[in-house]
C-alpha cells in the first residue's frame, strides 16, 4: 500500500489520495463480494483510521474528523468482543487533541465505563483540554479519573502495535504537564514533557502512529514560551526527523530560527512549510501546541 511509503517520506496529501483510492476499491469489493471476519473490519478501517491521520497531518480539520467520525461508527458494534477496538475507537479524540478542539473535547459524549481503556484516555483527553483552558480544578479531576480507569487495563492491551501501557504513561506525563503549565510551573511542565518524549520513543512503528500528534511538538512550543530558542530549535529539528515535512513541525522551526534572527534559514524552512500547509484548514498558533 503506497500510503505507508508515501506518509513516512514526508508526503501527506499523497498518503491522503492514496488512502482515498485504498477505500474506493475496497467499497466495491465489498459491495460485490460481502466479505466476513478480518477484512471490512480491520482492513478497511484501517484505511478510513489512516485517512484521518494524513489528513490531520496536512491540517484538514472537516476531512480528519469526518474520517475518524466514520472510522468509530463502524468498529463500535464490535467494541467488548475485541480489545483492540478500543484504541481505534478513540480516533475522534485524537483528531480533537490534535487541532486543539477542547470545547469539543469536554462535550464529547460519556464513555460505557466497562471499556476501561477507552474511559481511561477520554477523561485524559478531557484533562488536556480543560489545563489548556485554564481550569486545573476540572483538569484535576480529569487526571484522577484517567488514573483510576488506567490501572484497571490489563497487561496485555494493545493500541495498534503498541502496548496500552506505553501509550498510558505518555498520557500521564503530558497531562501532568499540561497541569503544571495551567498552574504556572514551567519547569515541571518541560520535566514532564521531556519524560513523554522518552515514552513516546517507546511506541512501536506503525501507520498511522499508535500516538499522534508528537509530543515533541508541546516540548518544543514550551522552549519557545520561554524564550530557549536554540533548544526549542534542537526539538522541532527532532520531530521533523521523525515525521518529515510535518506542518506542525515546519511551524515551530520557523518561529524559533526567526526568534534568532536567522532570516535566511527562516526563508527556506517559510518555504517549505508554506507547501506542507497548502491544503490547511487551520491558522497555527505555537501557544497552541
Amino acid at each position: 500500500m503506497p500510503a505507508h511509503i508515501l506518509f513516512r517520506v514526508g508526503d501527506y496529501e499523497g498518503a491522503s489520495n492514496a488512502n482515498i483510492e485504498a477505500i474506493k476499491s475496497d467499497d466495491i469489493y465489498i459491495k460485490n463480494n460481502n466479505p466476513q471476519g478480518v477484512y471490512p473490519l480491520m482492513y478497511y478501517n484501517h484505511n478510513i483510521n489512516f485517512l484521518s491521520v494524513s489528513r490531520m497531518m496536512e491540517g484538514k480539520y472537516s476531512d480528519a474528523v469526518r474520517n475518524a467520525n466514520i472510522i468509530a461508527a463502524n468498529v463500535k458494534p464490535m467494541l467488548g468482543q475485541m480489545q483492540m477496538i478500543e484504541g481505534i475507537y478513540t480516533n475522534p479524540l485524537f483528531i480533537l487533541f490534535s487541532f486543539g478542539k477542547w470545547d469539543e473535547i469536554i462535550s464529547f459524549p460519556e464513555a460505557d465505563t466497562s471499556y476501561k481503556l477507552y474511559s481511561s484516555l477520554l477523561h485524559f483527553f478531557r484533562g488536556t483540554a480543560y489545563a489548556s483552558k485554564g481550569n486545573v480544578t476540572s483538569a484535576k479531576d480529569e487526571y484522577d479519573k484517567f488514573m483510576l480507569f488506567g490501572k484497571t487495563v490489563t497487561a496485555d492491551a494493545l493500541i495498534g502495535l503498541t502496548p496500552a501501557s506505553v501509550i498510558l504513561h505518555i498520557a500521564e506525563d503530558f497531562l501532568g504537564g499540561k497541569i503544571a503549565l495551567a498552574e504556572g510551573d514551567t519547569s515541571a511542565a518541560l520535566t514532564m514533557f521531556k519524560s513523554a518524549v522518552e515514552e513516546e520513543n517507546m511506541v512501536n512503528y506503525d501507520e498511522p502512529p499508535d500516538w499522534y500528534p508528537s509530543v515533541r511538538l508541546t516540548l518544543g512550543a514550551v522552549l519557545y514560551l520561554t524564550g530557549d530558542y536554540p533548544a526549542a530549535e534542537s526539538v522541532f529539528r527532532d520531530d521533523l526527523k521523525k515525521y518529515p515535512h510535518n506542518g506542525r513541525g515546519l511551524f515551530g522551526l520557523l518561529e524559533c530560527l526567526k526568534a534568532q534572527g536567522n532570516e535566511s534559514e527562516a526563508k527556506i524552512v517559510s518555504d517549505e512549510f508554506n507547501n506542507a500547509w497548502k491544503n490547511a484548514e487551520v491558522t497555527l498558533d505555537i501557544s497552541g501546541y
